[in-house]
């Protein structure tokens, strides 16, 4: 089961280093991607990625409107946008708290 969730858990490790900068006194940026790995990895062993199906956004519809230029008009109709649906990770937040937390443990401190 765990090689299912395998990709999602790179790409968390890629993008979770983005979201906020972290230093510590004397320590090098390889010496926060081991500890941010190291930190990840714990994250994701106590809270692996659980996704839900789910609606993410309403459907609606997009007015249409009428355009003129030079003397010319084009009208576009109205039109039903459908809503969206996609993955959610509902443990997301509960493992970034704890990579957070891991981090501060560690003696790393968001850079302001």
């Amino acid at each position: 089961m765990r090689a299912a969730w395998a990709p999602c858990a790179l790409a968390l490790l890629t993008l979770t280093g983005c979201a906020q900068k972290w230093e510590k006194a004397g320590a090098s940026e390889g010496d926060f991607r081991v500890a941010e790995i190291r930190c990840e990895a714990a994250g994701l062993e106590r809270h692996p990625p659980r996704l839900q199906w789910m609606q993410l956004s309403e459907g609606h519809v997009q007015r249409g409107y009428r355009s003129c230029r030079k003397g010319r008009c084009e009208y576009t109709p109205d039109r039903h946008v459908p809503p969206r649906y996609g993955n959610v990770d509902l443990n997301g937040q509960l493992r970034g708290r704890v990579v957070s937390l891991c981090l501060v443990e560690d003696g790393w401190r968001p850079a302001n």
